[in-house]
């Protein structure tokens, strides 16, 4: 009762309420709602606008780099269409997409903190105003350094929305720890669908309408999400009602590092899988874009169809359980992927890789609210930041590392070293069994009696 209360005090009362319960009960429902729709738009645009790139950039790349080479006068400089994809796929599009992680990373250490300052509405709207800015970036790009710029602003709005959307279901959902997991759930549904639709959206509406018409599409959307939260949750800054941990002590909580680092060693397992495979395929069995591009797609399945409907089954198996099957699901996955005798067969591995990271992510991040409950009040945005960091250092580690593993000891043996992470960090998940609430009266007392003692001499 307490806690519904405090959502209620810090997102403000509705005009007209007078306190009676089942009215506020109602009223809180529809608020509630409201919340996981705009998070969950928020996180669909921004895993979308992470992937609709895909399909775009090497042929963009390519024309313009050659545009550029047909301008200078120095014949010697040029090259054929095939050097220019080559060169483009090796620096390019790698530069360009890592640049999106780590901005991300750096600007967390910014957002989660900020959230504990003004609340979390606000940060989820500058988060849309800055991908919206980012979109624009895109749509209007005719330079190699304005899409480095516009995918670096992406990953500012993206620390926003990310730090601020996490907190605000925690703390929407925070009297009831189910309906909170099936609320984070549907969010993360949210993030899959978003990388399942993005390349054929990009692919299809570049094709047709230049890169202009991608962009355009998810501007529109983009402010359309912005009007939505604008009218449902009205932004303004909250007060808190409860002083919140500190960065440094919610970082020196062992469970809250835990939880982050489960979350990121599986996507580790998928970092390290997205940029390999696909050139595995094309070596192993000549296949194509098409078949590259849709060779994630069962995983994009998975995962949506784990978040959204299996997360009560995966609380009544314990959540901790739940991460470390995710763990061994995946790292049997990457062993049994380098083996498969065609594509149709790898489907299966790709599907089941998909599900064993879904089980992790949705059981680690209702653990990280269940921490925060118990020792950090009101530390959500910090807690789903240092959560993200991790995420974010896996993304922008991992392609690159990969592709330099696979070069020096081959893709099989990539895997497996992708599979014995996974596999080694399963025990450490054993330390979030239980979660022990912080004893402040205690810690008080102990403080009282250090500034007592002195005064005794």
């Amino acid at each position: 009762m307490t806690k519904s209360k405090e959502f209620v005090d810090d997102y403000g009362k509705i005009d007209g309420d007078d306190g009676n319960s089942k009215k506020t009960g109602s009223k809180f429902e529809r608020h509630k709602h409201g919340t996981l729709f705009v998070v969950m738009i928020a996180y669909f645009l921004d895993c979308m606008l992470i992937t609709v790139v895909v399909p775009i950039l090497p042929d963009f790349l390519t024309k313009m780099y050659n545009e550029q080479e047909i301008n200078t006068s120095h014949r010697w400089l040029r090259e054929t269409a095939d050097e220019a994809d080559a060169r483009w796929h090796s620096l390019g599009i790698g530069y360009i997409l890592c640049t999106k992680p780590l901005m991300q990373l750096i600007v967390n250490f910014f957002a989660g903190p900020l959230t504990k300052k003004i609340g979390y509405s606000i940060p989820m709207l500058a988060g849309f105003v800055i991908t919206l800015f980012s979109i624009m970036m895109f749509a209007i790009s005719r330079s190699f350094w304005m899409l480095v710029a516009a995918r670096s602003i992406q990953g500012v709005g993206s620390a926003f929305t990310v730090a601020s959307g996490m907190g605000m279901l925690a703390k929407a959902y925070n009297d009831d720890d189910h309906e909170r997991g099936r609320a984070m759930g549907i969010a993360l549904a949210g993030v899959s669908v978003g990388l399942m639709a993005g390349p054929p959206f990009g692919g299809f509406l570049y094709h047709y309408g230049g890169i202009f018409a991608p962009f355009g599409v998810l501007a529109g959307i983009t402010l359309l999400a912005i009007v939505i939260e604008i009218v449902l949750l009205h932004p303004k800054i909250e007060e808190q009602q409860t002083k919140a941990s500190s960065l440094l002590q919610v970082l020196s909580d062992h469970q809250v590092i835990i939880t982050a680092l489960a979350i990121a060693v599986c996507n580790f397992g998928m970092a390290t899988t997205e940029p390999t495979i696909p050139l595995w395929i094309q070596r192993t069995w000549s296949a194509g874009p098409t078949l590259q591009g849709l060779i994630f797609f069962p995983s994009s399945v998975a995962s949506a169809i784990c978040s959204t409907y299996f997360e009560p089954t995966l609380e009544r198996m314990g959540r901790w359980l739940s991460a470390m099957i995710g763990l061994g699901i995946t790292a049997v996955c990457a062993l049994v992927i380098p083996h498969m005798p065609n594509y149709y067969c790898l489907l299966l591995p790709v599907f089941v890789l998909g599900w064993g990271v879904a089980m992790t992510q949705a059981s680690m991040f209702p653990t990280i609210s269940r921490v925060v409950d118990a020792r950090h009040q009101n530390a959500y945005g910090v807690a789903f930041a240092i959560a993200d960091s991790a995420v974010c250092l896996s993304f922008a580690v991992g392609p690159s590392m990969s592709e330099s593993l696979v070069k020096i000891i081959g893709f099989d043996k990539t895997l497996m070293v992708t599979a014995a992470v996974c596999i080694a960090f399963m025990p450490f998940l054993l330390f979030l069994r239980t979660i022990k609430p912080r004893n402040d009266e205690e810690e008080e007392e102990k403080e009282q009696e250090k500034e007592e003692k002195p005064e005794k001499y």
